[in-house]
Parts: C-alpha cells; structure tokens; sequence
C-alpha cells in the first residue's frame, strides 16, 4: 500500500470516528437565560440552532442578545439562529442523532415543553423553576420515566453548584455531618433579595409582562428556592438520595411586593397592566405573591429559607451553617459566567463523557414536591 493511500485511509478512520456535533433547539426563549448558555462558542456544538418560539418581543430579546454576542468584539461567537414562528410544542420535530432542547421562558408552559422534548427524542437543559403546579409535577415525573428509558439527560439550570464558595461547604459537609438544629435556630438560614428591575450584561433588564403573573412565573417560594433547596441538598448532603418522606415542611408563609403603574411601565415597556393581571389589583397597585419563606426539616436538619423580591436595588443573598468553619473562597466568575460551566456539564452528559447520577432525578422531583407543600400551606394554588 502506498504512502498516499495510507494517509486517505487514516484520514478517513479519523473522520468516521469523530461524532457528530451536538445540535441545539431553543423553544420559546422568554427569559435572557436562554441566551446566557449561548455567552460563548461551545465545542462539539453544531453553530446552527434552531428556534421554535411564537413571534414578539421576548424572541426578538433573545435574537438581540445572540446577534450581540456574535458581533463583540472579545471572544465573539458564530451563531446562526433558524428561526421557526409557531406553537413550539406542535412544530418541535422527532430528534435526530444527539439532540438538546434548552428551555427558558414562560414557566406556565415549560413543564409540557419539556415532556413533548423528551418525547421528541431531546436532551433538555432547563432553567427553573421545572413545575409550579401539581399537574406539572405529574408531567416531570413522567418525561423523566421517558428520559431514563430512552437513555435521554434531563438537567436543571443549577449555575449555583458551580460556585467556589458553594463547593467548599459541600467538601466540609462530607467531612462534618452538619449539626441538626432547631426549629427557633436553624441549622442552615437562607435569605436573597432579587429586584425585578435591575441592570444585566450592562442594560437594563426588561421583564415580559408575564412575569408578574404567578401562574405563569410561580410564586417566590415556587420560583427562587429551586436554587436555595438544590444548595442545602449538595452542599449539607453531598452524594445522598433524598426522598419526599426524609422531608418535613414544618411552616411557610408568603406575602406581596406591590407593584405600580409607573414601575411596571418603565421595566416591561407596557403601558397598562394587561387584563390577565386584574385581578391581582388593589387599589390600582398590582399585587404580586413574590416573596415567602418556609421552615424545612431534612433528615432531622432544620433549615429555613426567605425569598424577598423588591422593585429596584442590588440582589443579595445571605446565608449561615451551623458548624461550619473553613473558608469561602472569593468566585473570580460573574453570575452569568456560570451559565457556561452548567452547559458544559450538561454537554459532557449529553456526549457520554460522564453519567449524569441517578440520584438527580429522585432529588430534582423531591424538592418540587416539597415546594408545592410549601405553597399549599402558604396558601397559594
């Protein structure tokens, strides 16, 4: 055999054996984590991605943000967006090869795109919250079961587990069972302050007008805790399965943040409250079910979260464990830096290189079930 002929053949093995890149869908993109997992070029990622999304302003937001990134001039990206206009669910097409759906949006729909995804043949990357009813929880628990039969990943929008501070109170708690606590002085103490207008990427933020709608977005206590609760789970439990029966809700509680005309002109560009969103008036002030708290007993381990949102100022988050005494390192990432590590995990699954753990499905589904108690005891649907 020749030396030319050899060097076909190599080349050609070589090409045979490189899999086909990852291709990416992104159905009703209506919330700017959608493009946050697109910040920067992603390896073994097709460029082209798919769009399935009914037409206005929350597709044009996100279209923005991509053409954003492709034209900086630090790091730009190469995206090209094919952009479907319809009912995302109804024009989602049967997967072919290795597929991923990402979902960020309107979370009264997310839930029923999510299971039509995995029924399709998808992956899916979604942000939270995954359900905010009980007929949500019964359509997750039921794409999941598709999900391990068709050897399909499911993955949650978790960016805090990848924060350096976060990683160093799971390593402590592997190496010191956290003490238990009370119910009057809990072991683990969670309190964030979230703004609903605020500035990202430099601009101001704007909302669409179903975020203040809580049947669309949930309520707080439905909504910012999926991140709060997954925290507890791995930073205090690190490697355990979490059952509904290891969880107690001992109390939760929730009230409005009140919301003007003005200001909900100046952070979604309406120029009324929409009919929708009537019968949550008082007196001409939208009254949004945004903040809560709820007192948790895990596995003997109380822990209480709040959740406060106000209209504008600078998010924070406290937090306090009981017997903890190492040190947090300082992030050097910003909080949408995060969106990339998440995706690469969730590619890394999605590609074979590691196995997602068993354990995320039994979790993810423990902590919406003990999140809808908290809202029923609260009072909320």
């Amino acid at each position: 055999m020749n030396a030319r002929l050899t060097l076909l053949l190599m080349a050609m093995t070589a090409f045979a054996c490189t899999p086909a890149p990852i291709r990416l869908s992104v159905l009703e993109p209506g919330h700017f984590h959608a493009s946050l997992v697109q910040k920067y070029a992603l390896e073994g990622v097709d460029s082209t991605v798919r769009v399935y999304a009914e037409d206005g302003p929350e597709l044009q937001q996100y279209l923005t943000a991509i053409d954003a990134f492709n034209h900086r001039q630090e790091q730009p990206t190469h995206w090209r967006e094919e952009v479907h206009i319809g009912d995302a669910a109804a024009l989602l097409p049967p997967a072919k090869g290795r597929e991923a759906v990402i979902l960020a949006g309107n979370n009264r729909h997310k839930t029923r795109l999510l299971h039509r995804a995995v029924s399709q043949g998808y992956n899916v990357l979604a942000d939270k919250p995954l359900a905010i009813t009980p007929e949500d929880l019964d359509l997750l628990e039921d794409a999941y079961r598709t999900a391990t039969e068709k050897g399909l990943v499911i993955q949650e929008l978790m960016t805090e587990r990848t924060v350096a501070g976060n990683r160093a109170l799971q390593d402590w708690y592997t190496a010191h069972p956290i003490p238990c606590g009370s119910p009057e002085e809990p072991a683990v103490q969670m309190r964030s302050v979230h703004h609903f207008f605020k500035q990202v990427d430099g601009n101001p933020l704007t909302r669409p007008v179903w975020y203040y709608d809580i049947r669309c977005q949930g309520e707080g206590i439905a909504d910012v805790t999926t991140h709060y609760i997954d925290m507890i789970f791995t930073q205090c439990f690190p490697g355990e399965t979490l059952q509904a029966s290891d969880i107690l809700v001992v109390e939760a509680r929730h009230w409005p943040t009140r919301i003007t005309r003005e200001q909900f002109r100046q952070s979604t560009g309406a120029e009324d409250f929409p009919a929708d969103l009537v019968p949550y008036l008082r007196d001409g002030v939208l009254e949004v079910m945004a903040n809560g708290s709820m007192l948790l007993c895990i596995k003997g381990v109380y822990a209480r979260i709040e959740v406060i949102w106000d209209y504008e100022g600078t998010d924070s988050f406290t937090a306090d464990y009981a017997g903890f005494s190492g040190s947090l390192p300082a992030d050097t990432l910003s909080h949408e830096d995060h969106f990339r590590l998440v995706m690469e995990d969730f590619l890394e699954y999605v590609e074979g290189a590691r196995t997602q753990p068993a354990r995320e499905r039994v979790n993810t589904l423990t902590k919406y079930r003990i999140i809808g108690e908290a809202v029923r005891q609260a009072g909320g649907a």
